[in-house]
């Protein structure tokens, strides 16, 4: 027994050898640090019951030493621990604010009707929203370069400014003093007629949809109902964009992309109207009433639908191309020039033609384009 600055530290004695067990009890007992009064001798400490019933009793579990028993002076104070305090109080505080994102709007599929034309993306599971703001991003940035609007119209160019008229000075001989307030009311007149024209063709159209579907993995980006813009051109000239080796990656999320030229309910001869709407552009006869003969390939993808079968959608446009061209045009799966693309979702169905050659404005056909897919293009070029 020792004691050190008011602190008693008493040594159990040691277990026998025979009782080994009774060695690893002590060895598992906790500290204990007894607090004494000022007047208590130290050296009767571990001997006098009246120096245990005044003492009161801790448990210290952080010492190292398993068989010490710690007598402090009650005049010595000890530090409450707060860590578990603070750690309380640091989870029970607020998150930090964001700064709040930019406002973007997301439809349900309910909005899709009946001849819609957009764009299925398709992503890696839980970046579906991502995947539609990337999309939609690349399309915006394509029409600002092509200087077209939603509606695919030209944007207006602004007629002459007011400080362009003014600049056209009438001749000296031909100013009249009496005439110059007359003057000054129509040229504020042609003013306000010329803000009313270009505030009537800056209007915004209707935006492009963005719509998050109710399976994993697909979206659908809509155009609006009055747009002349085409899928199929507005996806092939993407995917040149990002075949090309000079230009740097610009999406992240996105997929494949299908176009899609005409949409339809799947039942009730859906199919079949999307067809006599789509195809004959393709494969009908041109401007000289005349049909070339042509090869095609048709790609069907069916997603949550059991009624229409891959078979029979592949049957019913490859009768409906033979119809239309006569028999002209022949199937040909892998040097083919034209791929017709079904896309069945749930209850709709839609259709688009793609070229295959790499002929015209296209240095490249689908298939060189890995069939759409951007993030394969980015990895392959």
């Amino acid at each position: 027994m020792r004691t050190t600055q008011g602190i008693v530290q008493y040594q159990s004695p040691e277990a026998p050898q025979g009782r080994r067990r009774g060695a690893m009890e002590n060895l598992e007992r906790p500290t204990k640090r007894i607090k004494i009064n000022e007047n208590t001798n130290s050296e009767n400490v571990g001997h006098s019951s009246t120096a245990k019933a005044e003492a009161a009793t801790t448990i210290d579990n952080t010492s190292t030493s398993p068989d010490r028993i710690a007598i402090r002076n009650p005049g010595q104070q000890t530090q409450p621990d707060t860590r578990r305090k603070r750690r309380h109080n640091q989870s029970s505080q607020a998150p930090r604010s964001r700064p709040p994102k930019a406002a973007r709007t997301f439809s349900q599929p309910s909005v899709i009707c009946t001849g819609d034309k957009g764009i299925f993306v398709t992503c890696d599971k839980g970046r579906e929203q991502k995947s539609l703001l990337e999309l939609h991003d690349l399309i915006q940035q394509y029409l600002d370069e092509a200087g077209l609007n939603a509606l695919g119209e030209l944007i207006a160019v602004e007629n002459a400014t007011a400080a362009e008229r003014a600049d056209e000075v009438q001749p000296a001989d031909k100013v009249d003093d009496t005439s110059i307030e007359a003057e000054i009311a129509s040229e504020l007149a042609q003013l306000k007629d010329d803000g009313s024209k270009q505030v009537t063709s800056t209007q915004a159209p209707r935006p492009i949809q963005l719509i998050t579907l109710d399976i994993p993995c697909v979206s659908f980006l809509r155009f609006p109902p009055d747009s002349t813009l085409d899928p199929v051109h507005i996806v092939h000239k993407l995917c040149l964009s990002a075949a090309d080796p000079a230009s740097p990656q610009k999406s992240r999320y996105v997929k494949r992309l299908t176009p899609i030229s005409d949409l339809a309910k799947a039942l009730s001869q859906g199919l079949e109207k999307i067809c006599e709407d789509v195809l004959p552009r393709y494969f009908g006869p041109g401007e000289d009433k005349q049909v070339k003969s042509t090869t095609f390939a048709i790609r069907p993808t069916i997603r949550n639908n059991d009624k229409l079968d891959r078979d029979v959608v592949i049957k019913l446009v490859a009768t409906r191309i033979q119809e239309i061209s006569e028999g002209q045009h022949k199937v040909d799966l892998k040097q083919y020039e034209r791929g017709v693309l079904v896309e069945v979702y749930r209850g709709w169905v839609g259709i688009c033609v793609v070229d295959n050659t790499g002929s015209g404005s296209y240095a490249q056909g689908f298939e060189e384009l890995k069939r759409f897919n951007l993030a394969e293009i980015y990895a392959h070029r």
